[in-house]
């Protein structure tokens, strides 16, 4: 068995257009491809990106035994963070973003192609800038940051098939 493990490095994120229109609610991988994207540069670390249940704690009182039991889809808190840069047109997308209540288009990139057979993953989702820091300074030895929060709406996570071995 091939090892597909890969480090982040490589890894791209792009935010896309507000509010975008997608043929269902579960949307293609088509509707994502054919949406304008602009990258974000500068980024040194990207957050967990899942589809996680809210759970749900029920303790009966017959047997005091706490069962948890999986409830809906929450929305997952996706970081990005990145070296502040005032004129990268990703960046300031985020920023803008982050003033507005819209939903933005979203492409993750990762860069673990191994084989000719392979593609890189492209992964798809749509969620809110809930935060844009305006700038983390640090001390003298740091490189002032910009750091992000995108509410990665569950059902909206699309991966491309195409990486998959055809």
């Amino acid at each position: 068995m091939t090892d597909l493990i890969n480090t982040a490095s490589g890894a791209k994120i792009s935010i896309g257009p507000a509010n975008p229109t997608l043929t269902t609610p579960l949307a293609l991988e088509a509707d994502y491809a054919g949406l304008s994207y602009t990258q974000v540069t500068g980024v040194q670390t990207m957050g967990k990106l899942s589809r996680a249940k809210k759970e749900i704690n029920f303790t009966a009182l017959e047997d005091g035994e706490e069962r948890i039991y999986p409830g809906v889809f929450q929305a997952n808190k996706f970081e990005v963070n990145c070296g502040k840069n005032s004129v990268d047109p990703g960046q300031q997308a985020l920023q803008a973003a982050a003033l507005t209540k819209g939903t933005y288009a979203f492409k993750l990139e990762l860069a673990d192609k191994r084989e000719a057979d392979f593609s890189d993953t492209v992964i798809y989702f749509t969620g809110f800038v809930l935060t844009a820091d305006v700038a983390q300074v640090g001390s003298d030895t740091s490189v002032v940051m910009s750091n992000f929060v995108i509410t990665a709406q569950t059902s909206t996570i699309v991966e491309d098939p195409a990486h998959f071995v055809t």
